[in-house]
């Protein structure tokens, strides 16, 4: 029983610490992004259409 306690623990440290991490690199995104004017979807719809 005790194995199996220290495994659930272990899983569940993992995945707080990959959580914490994704959390982390969306800030970046949000601050690298920040500056941009105008809106990023239309820009993309914008350089799809160009190779249809």
């Amino acid at each position: 029983m005790r194995v199996y306690d220290l495994i659930t623990e272990l899983k569940r440290m993992s995945q707080a610490k990959k959580n914490k991490m994704i959390a982390a690199d969306y800030i970046k995104v949000r601050e690298a992004l920040k500056q941009c004017k105008g809106s990023l979807s239309e820009d993309i719809i914008l350089e799809r259409e160009d190779r249809i």
